[in-house]
């Protein structure tokens, strides 16, 4: 594994040049480091380097009077003839201890600032176990949502922090995020190239820019006045790149990428990850915008719309639970309570079947059972009974209908039998004809060959007893 001793960013051993700023890589043991083994001003010794910035060398030291670990950072020997990058190494260790006053939990504390035997200025600041945010993106790309935004507030608040004493980081990038492995929180780090706002000198050399292309923002680029919007830039570039997995412009050449900075306007991050939501993406547009007056008012803004953003990707899975599941939760306590009279039971069996697993019949079974008993639930008619009731306590019951009938039928005809007047007891009137004698009717023949019913049928008339009678 190779690293850029610029930007600090590991790349595998086939790359020999950093994209981001053209620095050729190496690897960690290719030269003999002086200060590892050293102890520096009887105080710490410098165990072994963890890693290479634009200004210095950090290196993980042990502070020997309490036996605590610390990460020492070295200015650079050829800087340190420099008047003025001395004088922002100076500045960033007042700024970074400045901030530690207000005790932030999201700025690297500073235990100690001070020269070395030779002159070689050093601060020795909190050791943080973790990785860097841009060995994080580049191991998980793209972020977690809901990580990404929550470790976005973090880095907010730390700016946030910053804004508040007057301190303009101006190098916002992931190399200077420190992702904590107890957490997963964030840590900000190297305030190296930050300045007091509203100061009236700048340590910067005429002519240079300080910063990364890939994060800095237009005005910055064109050497106009810094200010917190530049940092709300540097971080909109930053959540661009944790929620796609790559910054916003891209190109072979530093002086491309400034140009697209300057120039184009950012593809929304939504065409590269779809499912990120729609109030998320406009804080990172806005904060993207070319103008610093189109970009939120604040540090304290973006944590606002942050935090709500957050809350909604949190309950966003309990409020949209599948349909179908829904439904039954709803409808069924509703056929429990809505239970009508005995006459209602049948329906009600048939929906606990419905909704209780039991095989449906599929020409009687429609698929909104729950609708369909809604509807049936209010009739209170009598008429609407029987259509309900099962066939076989139908068949039963019109059984006996036809029993009671058809003795109702043969007593009638029994009594017609009795009551005829004997032969000679009135004249005839009519036409002489044979009188055929009133038979005794057989009792009914039932037959079952009319489905849901029965059919009565008239039996054979009895052969004629005696001659028959002529009337004159």
């Amino acid at each position: 594994m190779k690293f850029c001793p610029v930007c600090e960013t590991d790349y595998p051993d086939d790359v020999k040049v950093c994209p981001q700023d053209g620095a050729t890589v190496r690897r960690p043991g290719e030269r003999a480091d002086p200060f590892v083994g050293r102890v520096i001003k009887g105080r710490y010794r410098v165990e072994r380097q963890l890693g290479r910035g634009g200004m210095g060398t950090v290196y993980l030291a042990e502070q020997l009077s309490v036996g605590r670990k610390v990460a020492l950072k070295v200015l650079r020997g050829d800087f340190a003839r420099d008047d003025g990058f001395v004088a922002r190494f100076q500045q960033e260790a007042k700024l970074v201890a400045g901030l530690n006053e207000r005790r932030n939990p999201r700025v690297t504390l500073v235990h100690d600032f001070d020269q070395t035997e030779d002159g070689t200025l050093f601060i020795v600041m909190e050791w943080l176990e973790g990785r860097v945010l841009s060995e994080v993106i580049q191991r998980d790309r793209p972020l977690d949502l809901g990580r990404a935004v929550r470790l976005a507030i973090q880095i907010a608040e730390g700016l946030e922090a910053a804004h508040r004493a007057n301190v303009v980081h101006r190098d916002v990038k992931p190399q200077n995020i420190m992702v904590l492995d107890a957490g997963d929180d964030i840590k900000l780090m190297d305030f190296g190239i930050a300045r007091l706002r509203d100061s009236g000198t700048s340590v910067t050399r005429a002519g240079t820019m300080m910063g990364t292309p890939d994060y800095m923002a237009p005005e910055q680029i064109e050497g106009q006045a810094i200010t917190e919007k530049t940092d709300l830039y540097s971080f909109g570039v930053v959540l661009y790149e944790m929620l796609t997995g790559t910054a916003p412009f891209r190109a072979s050449t530093q002086a491309a990428v400034l140009t697209k900075q300057l120039q184009e306007q950012p593809v929304p991050p939504s065409r590269l990850r779809p499912e990120i939501p729609r109030e998320l993406e406009a804080i990172v547009l806005k904060a993207l915008e070319k103008d610093p007056a189109n970009r939120e008012r604040d540090m304290a803004a973006i944590v606002r719309a942050l935090r709500e953003t957050s809350r909604r990707l949190g309950e966003g899975p309990v409020a949209a639970p599948p349909g179908g599941a829904q439904t039954i939760v709803v409808e069924r306590p509703t056929l429990v309570h809505q239970a009508p009279a005995p006459t209602m039971a049948a329906p009600t069996m048939q929906a606990a079947r419905t909704f209780t697993g039991a095989r449906p019949e599929v020409s009687h079974d429609p698929v909104p059972s729950a609708t369909v008993i809604r509807h049936e639930a209010p009739r209170e008619a009598p008429a609407a009974a029987p259509s309900a009731r099962p066939a076989g306590e139908l068949r039963k019951r019109l059984a006996i209908g036809g029993a009671v009938a058809a003795v109702l039928v043969a007593a009638i005809a029994t009594v017609v039998y009795l009551v005829k007047p004997p032969p000679g007891s009135a004249p005839a009137t009519s036409v002489a004809r044979p009188a055929t004698p009133v038979p005794a009717p057989a009792p009914p023949q039932v037959s079952a060959a009319t489905p849901g019913g029965l059919e009565i049928v008239p039996s054979r008339p009895p052969e004629p007893v005696g001659p028959p009678q002529v009337v004159a």
